[in-house]
């Protein structure tokens, strides 16, 4: 059964979807228009970073805001609903471009933003959002963070990344 996370989770982690959600899933539901609802944010971030900390940074993140451990179950019931899973899941990428010219790594920059849009997400899965770490240089990173529209707006998305960057620390 495609929505058997469903069957996981107690009554208490079900909850009624928002009226933007039930669009966001009339959308994803619609061929046309699977695309339409992915916000992303980047971060060029400077210094000596440990690509592994940075994840596990991340998913403690994840770990510590419900709206990115929800999925939505929607077959064999008359109304669809969201499931706050009690653990999160991160989708990690590093991408290391240091070898390549700054026009190449424009290209190849470009080349996975266009990847990353028609991929997609699975509503179903209760990972919103995929992290990827581009390095351009020594010290020179980018952050790129996708996510479903209405999990984050900007101040939210900002205030993860401040508690990204306080895991930072104390890892």
């Amino acid at each position: 059964m495609r929505n058997s996370a469903f069957k996981l989770v107690s009554d208490e982690n079900r909850f009624p979807l928002s009226p933007m959600q039930e669009g966001m899933l009339f959308n994803h539901l619609s061929p046309q228009t699977k695309c339409l609802h992915i916000m992303r944010s980047t971060r060029t971030l400077f210094g000596d970073l440990d690509k592994n900390i940075f994840e596990q940074a991340w998913a403690r993140t994840v770990d510590r805001h419900p709206s990115l451990r929800t999925s939505f179950c929607w077959e064999r019931l008359k109304q669809p609903v969201q499931v706050v899973h009690p653990k999160g899941t991160i989708v990690f990428e590093y991408l290391d471009l240091q070898k390549y010219s700054a026009d190449l790594q424009r290209v190849k920059l470009n080349e996975f933003y266009i990847a990353e849009r028609e991929k997609g997400f699975d509503p179903s899965q209760p990972s919103l959002m995929r992290i990827s770490l581009h390095q351009f240089q020594h010290f020179l990173y980018r952050s790129f963070e996708p996510h479903r529209d209405g999990t984050a707006d900007d101040a939210v998305a900002n205030i993860q990344f401040h508690q990204v960057r306080h895991a930072i620390k104390l890892l």
